[in-house]
């Protein structure tokens, strides 16, 4: 097992992650979320699955809708 590590950033102030501009890069990241629960065996294949066609179907309507946030379920 990896040990807590911490790291300190002392570059530049990091960019605030917009849901609306960066829409892709919500999805992507929720579905490495959901990759690494089925790697823990957390979430079988079939869940990981039918969540992300979730996902990706609002992050669809998202883009028809203005005002939706993309790619969020709430």
């Amino acid at each position: 097992m990896i040990g807590y590590r911490e790291f300190i950033y002392i570059g530049e102030p990091v960019p605030k992650i917009d849901l609306y501009a960066h829409s892709v890069f919500v999805l992507q990241l929720q579905k490495a979320l959901l990759l690494s629960l089925v790697e823990k065996k957390l979430l079988s294949t079939s869940q990981m699955q039918r969540i992300m066609d979730e996902l990706e179907r609002k992050h669809i309507e998202s883009k028809q809708q203005p005002g939706k946030i993309p790619g969020c379920c709430l």
